[in-house]
């Protein structure tokens, strides 16, 4: 798909892309599994379950993508695994705050 085309922490725009997409077909097909395995009542349950898990997983494609290449940029670290551990905590972060729900 391209993303390994550019070395680490150059092309972040296009990179974040990459991973967005990827991201994206990976939400959809989650969320076909999820509906067929567990059959919501409506129409609508079905297409806001599709929209949320889709729209997340693009979001911590995103989040991946753009962290790790601002961490090689302003690291100056190209092939370094820290960079996409640092990417991983930052979608890990905001898998977390997606997912926290104030008790009332």
């Amino acid at each position: 798909m391209g993303y390994w085309n550019a070395p680490e922490g150059t092309a972040c725009v296009e990179k974040t892309w990459i991973t967005t997409k990827l991201g994206t077909a990976i939400g959809l097909v989650g969320s076909a599994y999820h509906i067929v395995a567990f059959q919501p009542e409506t129409t609508m349950a079905a297409l806001q379950r599709a929209t949320t898990a889709t729209v997340t997983m693009a979001s911590l494609g995103a989040i991946f993508g753009m962290a790790t290449c601002l961490s090689a940029q302003a690291r100056g670290e190209a092939d370094d695994p820290l960079n996409y551990f640092i990417g991983g905590c930052a979608s890990g972060a905001f898998l977390g705050a997606r997912s926290f729900r104030v008790q009332t």
